[in-house]
């Protein structure tokens, strides 16, 4: 959890996704295809993350 929250903290889009396109990604044309599908995974935990965050809150 804690680092999903440190991920979620991050404000640079770019410096996140830096390492990836360097380490991971070697296709130009691939880069963005797997840039949108990882922004979108992390869309969807934070999404999650926040949403049961803010219910366990409202519980205490």
């Amino acid at each position: 959890m804690h680092f999903l929250k440190k991920l979620f903290e991050e404000k640079n889009q770019d410096e996140k996704y830096f390492f990836l396109d360097k380490k991971i990604i070697h296709n130009p044309s691939h880069r963005f295809l797997h840039r949108d599908i990882i922004e979108t995974i992390v869309f969807i935990f934070n999404f999650i993350f926040n949403f049961n965050f803010f219910l366990y809150a409202s519980l205490l």
